[in-house]
């Protein structure tokens, strides 16, 4: 651990993508969504808005593409945009290999909370009771007043959980997230779940699997990096 590094007292886990393999299922609904008014979008595009609620999400391709973008037209198209995702069964699972990490993190006596850009309702819905046990926080986009790539909700979670920002490390799955969290003040480690390493590298470290990923937390939480 470097001189000016303090050690970390929690680690803070982004929802989709890094506990859940949501991800895939978020970005068909907004392609789906956005297909019904004639405009044409990837899954890569909503993978790099990633972090954002949902609302922003609906504000920045409403924008881009010149169409409406007031308060009500982006809530009706987020609330659609949920509605038809929440309507798709059987397409979230946890990641297996995240579960150990959680279990390991929250062994050491080190804090462990959710940060993510979802609601309540999808996170209740998906995170299994006895997964969201190991959680001493979480900061959805119903806590918040501003979303990734603003750092509140890094900021909120750290205030939650009675830890300074200093003293967190963040574990991201896209860019904006990892922007956010610099912000904060906090250090970040990616995994490529969605996205190629290009896309993360304002992360301090970037894992290509749970296996690396595991170590990488470690290795922090031993005070090696």
């Amino acid at each position: 651990m470097r001189a000016a590094e303090s050690p970390i007292r929690a680690v803070l886990f982004d929802f989709d993508g890094v506990i859940v393999n949501s991800m895939p299922g978020h970005a068909r609904a907004w392609v789906r969504i956005f297909a019904e008014k004639g405009l044409d979008i990837t899954e890569e595009d909503v993978y790099l808005h990633e972090g954002r609620p949902t609302v922003d999400v609906a504000h920045v391709f409403l924008s881009r593409h010149g169409l409406p973008a007031e308060k009500q037209h982006c809530r009706a198209l987020a609330a659609h945009k949920q509605a038809y995702y929440l309507s798709k069964p059987g397409g979230v699972v946890i990641f297996p290999e995240i579960v150990p990490i959680i279990e390991s993190v929250v062994g050491r006596g080190i804090a462990a909370a959710v940060v993510t850009g979802s609601n309540d309702e999808v996170v209740r819905r998906t995170l299994p009771k006895k997964l969201r046990s190991f959680f001493s926080a979480f900061v959805t986009a119903d806590d918040i007043k501003k979303g990734k790539p603003d750092p509140e909700p890094w900021l909120k979670a750290a205030e939650k959980l009675a830890v300074q920002p200093k003293a967190c490390l963040v574990v991201e799955n896209a860019p904006l997230g990892i922007q956010a969290a610099r912000a904060a003040g906090m250090r970040a480690l990616a995994i490529t779940t969605t996205l190629q390493p290009e896309h993360l590298q304002g992360a301090e470290a970037v894992a290509r699997n749970f296996d690396e990923l595991a170590r990488l937390i470690e290795s922090r939480l031993n005070g090696e990096h």
